[in-house]
């Protein structure tokens, strides 16, 4: 019964490991998917900035040729003007000609701001496009170094995993059998140590029989969580 109590111990050891192993890989995963996240928003920023200068370009240009054709239709009205043969014709053309010098006062002033929008925003470009190389440098370290350490993480749990699968071939089918179907929900706490005759899992403290019954190597599993206890010490 000794051989099978290390047996537990050992195997609690390595399904702790994998655990370790598990937890590094998704780790180091996020730390990679955090680097790609940073690039990811500031190329979003650059792109919003862009737009919105495009935006605000297209948007001069149009106040910019509604500005020129209104100054051609002025000049079109005062031609019209120099030759009208009744007075009538002469002030209307005249209030037409001062609606569109009222419009293109508005559109100057429009043009003005919006262009001094268009210059404080192309400041904030170069800031925006060091910050996209900042974090593209940053990926660019973290990518290889996290494959080199993946690999090495893969290797180490592949190992862990054949020696957890050794360990579940020489106990008994009972305790195999309860391992496989509770490891997917309890993971590394699929084992746990008594402490003080209690299941250091749940703190459920375990019966007399039960206690000695662990004490000698025998299966054990809680009554109240489920996973299965063995004696670490002795």
């Amino acid at each position: 019964m000794s051989d099978l109590k290390q047996q537990f111990r050992d195997w609690h050891t390595y399904v702790l490991r994998l655990q370790e192993l598990f937890d590094a890989l998704d780790s180091g995963s996020q730390k990679e998917r955090r680097a790609q996240g940073k690039v990811n928003a500031a190329k979003k920023q650059l792109q919003q900035m862009q737009d919105v200068l495009k935006a605000l370009k297209v948007a001069i240009h149009e106040k910019e040729v509604s500005l020129k054709a209104n100054l051609a239709q002025i000049d079109k009205y005062f031609k019209q003007r120099n030759i009208a043969k009744e007075k009538k014709e002469f002030d209307a053309l005249t209030h037409e000609m001062e609606d569109l010098k009222q419009i293109n006062n508005v559109l100057e002033e429009e043009i003005l701001s919006m262009m001094g929008d268009l210059e404080e925003k192309q400041a904030q470009v170069p800031p925006l496009e060091e910050a996209v190389k900042q974090a593209e440098t940053a990926l660019a370290q973290v990518a290889p170094e996290w494959q080199i350490e993946s690999q090495q993480l893969e290797a180490r749990l592949a190992e862990t995993r054949e020696a957890i699968a050794r360990l579940v071939s020489q106990l008994p089918a009972e305790a195999k059998k309860h391992y496989d179907r509770m490891f997917p929900n309890l993971g590394s706490g699929v084992l746990a140590p008594i402490n003080r005759r209690s299941c250091t899992g749940c703190y459920t403290e375990v019966t007399g029989q039960q206690y000695n019954e662990i004490v000698m190597g025998k299966l054990v599993i809680c009554k109240s969580c489920n996973r299965i206890l063995y004696d670490p010490e002795g």
